[in-house]
């Protein structure tokens, strides 16, 4: 609602349906010492997510001026809060080979690990605070600016043993600040061109590992983690607004760079180095519509 189209304040309530599923295989192909072939092993691995979340938006805009089309914008995102479930079974296929009388025979074995592993737990997500601006110049040109913080250090998992407690989640993870700029100008009366940029911080604390731990029992095989530092995103667009069609042409450019952990071996209580990786996506996107 508003105020004498000078205050607009608004709400929404967020409810949120999870469904996440992934299947993953390690296999290791054995060798004796002089390199003849002696079997080897295949880990399979089916892992599911499900549950449901809730939270809550709140946020105004502001017009100081009443003959200027500048505008402040407020906004408090609350924790989402979910209710999760993990299921995760494991399957393995062996063919270990055996000597006898000089020639090699593989048997082979199949075996179902663990049957289904069922965790119940509560995640909250971080409170999301939000400022922004805009301004339109002689009605040809638009531009905005946002700023919003997300302390994940506060970030909360309960009701599952874990490895990583949330006393962890504090030393490990920290405030990401994102700042995101944008204009958009009109070339025609139909036709106007955009231009966006934003930068993420990086989620986790400098000089900070994380990784998923391997344990002797554990059978899962998605033990690769990947730590991902600042994020720059820039945008280029065309957009055609017609009496009834609509459409609009973008260019989006990521790139960051990324610390990745194949595994962790918490037996021998090490890990493999990092790998330096740098991300670079390009994306292409095209949407058209009709106004009726």
């Amino acid at each position: 609602f508003n105020v004498e189209d000078r205050f607009y304040f608004g709400a929404t309530l967020g409810l949120y349906d999870v469904n996440y599923t992934r299947f993953s295989s390690y296999t290791e192909d054995l060798f004796t010492n002089n390199g003849a072939d002696d079997g080897g092993y295949t880990l399979e691995n089916n892992f599911r997510t499900e549950g449901t979340g809730v939270d809550l938006k709140l946020g105004a805009i502001i017009r100081p001026f009443e003959n200027s089309p500048f505008r402040l914008g407020l906004a408090v995102h609350t924790p989402t809060w979910y209710n999760l479930t993990d299921t995760y079974s494991a399957y393995m296929e062996s063919s270990i080979g055996s000597v006898d009388n000089g020639e090699v025979y593989f048997q082979d074995t199949y075996a179902a690990l663990g049957g289904n592993y069922v965790a119940d737990y509560q995640l909250t997500t971080p409170w999301k605070f939000n400022v922004s601006m805009g301004t339109t110049l002689s009605g040809m040109v638009a531009l905005g600016a946002e700023y919003e913080y997300a302390d994940y250090s506060s970030a909360k998992v309960n009701g599952i043993n874990l490895d990583v407690t949330n006393d962890e989640i504090g030393i490990n993870l920290k405030g990401v600040h994102t700042l995101r700029l944008g204009i958009e100008t009109r070339i025609s009366s139909a036709f106007s061109i955009r231009a966006g940029y934003n930068y993420n911080t990086a989620l986790f604390n400098k000089g900070t590992d994380i990784y998923k731990y391997l344990t002797p029992s554990d059978t899962r095989t998605d033990t690769e983690y990947t730590n991902t530092q600042a994020r720059n995103t820039f945008t280029f667009g065309l957009g055609y607004r017609g009496s009834i069609i609509y459409a609009d042409l973008a260019y989006k450019y990521d790139a960051y760079k990324s610390n990745f952990y194949p595994f962790y071996d918490k037996l021998d209580n090490e890990y493999l180095s990092a790998t330096k990786v740098d991300n670079n996506r390009h994306q292409l996107l095209l949407t058209v519509g009709a106004r009726f």
